[in-house]
């Protein structure tokens, strides 16, 4: 499940960065910040409930979910304040 929704959430980034990239900075920011909370949310959701069977691989999902939320937390709140300020 942790897999296919990065792959989900990877798929509605790219087709965000397109449509919304040039018309709009400000929705391209708040997007690049929800998939960060987005991950995040995944990370703590698989910690709580975790798998029946633990795995190798459950380890490298979580750290790809933590380094994503934590990557695109930072753009996304950097793009925010470089449009403020």
């Amino acid at each position: 499940m942790g897999l296919t929704a990065i792959c989900f959430f990877s798929f509605c980034r790219q087709i965000t960065k397109v449509s919304a990239y040039d018309i709009h900075p400000l929705l391209n920011n708040l997007t690049t910040l929800l998939l960060g909370i987005s991950c995040g949310a995944l990370y703590f959701i698989r910690k709580d409930y975790p798998a029946p069977k633990a795995s190798k691989l459950d380890g490298v999902v979580n750290a790809v979910l933590i380094v994503f939320a934590l990557f695109y937390g930072v753009m996304g709140v950097w793009g925010l304040i470089r449009m403020v300020g």
